[in-house]
């Protein structure tokens, strides 16, 4: 898959971009939507979509970091980088999985309510 270039824009920055804000954005609405049970009925599937998201444009940014590496000057930095880059993909995975238990137990409990 050639993860170089979209519309001549390179595709690092953009899918980058898109997880440093996704996962911040499904920590905030995890923590927000737990406070009321109605809160989490309502955005549990918007919150479990946004998280896959931050896992897709992380997975993303990994892959298209590693075909840009291919090409930029090994140096320290570079090196350092691709490290977090590793490691974000697994936190982005880690967070997904821990939102949609969330959103499983939310719903099992609703569904036990009624």
């Amino acid at each position: 898959m050639n993860l170089d270039n979209v519309d001549g824009i390179p595709t690092h920055p953009l899918v980058v971009h898109a997880a440093i804000v996704l996962v911040p954005l499904v920590l905030v609405c995890l923590i927000i939507f737990s406070f009321k049970k109605k809160w989490h009925s309502t955005f549990a599937i918007p919150t479990v979509v946004l998280a896959f998201g931050a896992l897709v444009t992380s997975w993303l940014a990994e892959e298209s970091g590693g075909s840009l590496e291919e090409r930029v000057q090994e140096s320290s930095l570079s090196e350092k980088h691709a490290e977090l880059g590793e490691n974000f993909v697994m936190i982005a995975f880690l967070l997904f999985v821990t939102v949609a238990i969330w959103a499983y137990f939310g719903w099992r409990n609703r569904k036990n309510d009624d």
